[in-house]
């Protein structure tokens, strides 16, 4: 009987230390929610601070060719030069002195 006793005894100090232990869980899990809500607003505040989607200055986009131009990759080279270009046909055949 008294080992009986002994046991519900252990059990009663067990279950009323539950009770804090669920009290310290809920406070660290309510200081990870607050630490996740500060997180979003921050991030909020990032977004709305970012550019649109549909803003493209700076990438290269003439200021009067907003969403249908292709972006330059060259924005200060001549178009004209590629008009111009010429190529030459490299030659294979070796000259008559180096063939002696």
């Amino acid at each position: 009987m008294r080992d009986a006793l002994s046991k519900l005894s252990t059990e009663n100090e067990e279950l009323r230390s539950r009770p804090q232990e669920m009290m310290d869980e809920n406070q660290r899990l309510d200081d990870i929610i607050s630490s996740w809500t500060k997180s979003s607003t921050s991030l909020q505040k990032l977004q709305r601070a970012m550019k649109s989607s549909g803003d493209k200055s700076g990438l290269g986009y003439g200021s009067d060719e907003s969403s249908m131009a292709e972006p330059s990759t060259h924005p200060q080279l001549d178009r004209t030069k590629f008009h111009t270009m010429s190529f030459v046909k490299s030659s294979t055949r070796q000259p008559e002195e180096a063939k002696s």
